[in-house]
């Protein structure tokens, strides 16, 4: 499968050390396609379109699209069912738990929040998760535009921990999702599972040159 980066920009430009000239392609060697396509430069000149993906025919338009295949995730992972979980009724302010094949496990809150920097168009926010287990819950964006627009999913890790592939696309939970002015919140009607490496991506289109506020809200799961 060949993939190469075109250089849209009408002067040369280095990216993982090779320069391209204006308007030339470079085909990436297959052993080092995984650094190609976790290089953040070169992700951030793809979002800005100064670089462009191919696959040997033909140049991606779609954004999404174009990381996918160049982070190899064509490949639909097959996803094992989660054990049927129960939440516990408790009184106000008592610790809530779940239970999980018959064993009881607590729930914390858990709410990250970081920023992020954007220019007009299209730009890739990325959030590890650092918790062992938690469960997604909602999401809230702060400083949105009307008519900005978000894409949300979910990768393995770079090692292919949960489904064998790696950067392997696991789901995803937003589809080109139109916000509001100035603040957005969606809370899910059902949780997410959400383990330690996996790779929240949000796409973010932008009216406009500005910083937004992401605050992703779980509740991790422990003994």
């Amino acid at each position: 499968m060949t993939k190469r980066i075109k250089n849209a920009d009408t002067v040369e430009h280095t990216w993982v050390g090779q320069t391209i000239p204006a308007s030339e392609y470079y085909t990436i060697d297959p052993t080092q396609e995984l650094t190609w396509s976790s290089n953040s430069i070169l992700l951030a000149a793809i979002a800005s379109g100064t670089a462009v993906v191919n696959d040997g025919t033909s140049d991606y338009v779609d954004l999404s699209a174009a990381i996918d295949f160049l982070k190899g995730n064509t490949i639909s992972a097959v996803i094992t069912s989660q054990p049927a979980v129960t939440v516990a009724a408790t009184p106000a302010f008592g610790s809530k738990t779940i239970t999980v094949s018959g064993v009881t496990k607590k729930l914390y809150a858990r709410n990250v929040g970081f920023q992020a920097p954007l220019t007009a168009g299209a730009n890739i926010v990325d959030y590890t998760a650092t918790f062992p287990w938690s469960k997604l819950l909602g999401a809230e964006v702060i400083n949105s535009e009307a008519l900005d627009t978000i894409d949300l999913k979910v990768y393995d890790t770079a090692t292919g921990t949960y489904s064998g592939y790696p950067n392997a696309l696991l789901n995803q939970f937003a589809y080109s999702v139109n916000l509001p002015k100035d603040y957005y919140i969606r809370m899910a009607n059902f949780d997410a599972d959400i383990y330690v490496g996996l790779i929240i991506r949000i796409i973010y289109t932008s009216v406009s040159a500005k910083t937004i506020g992401v605050n992703l809200l779980f509740n991790e799961v422990k003994a």
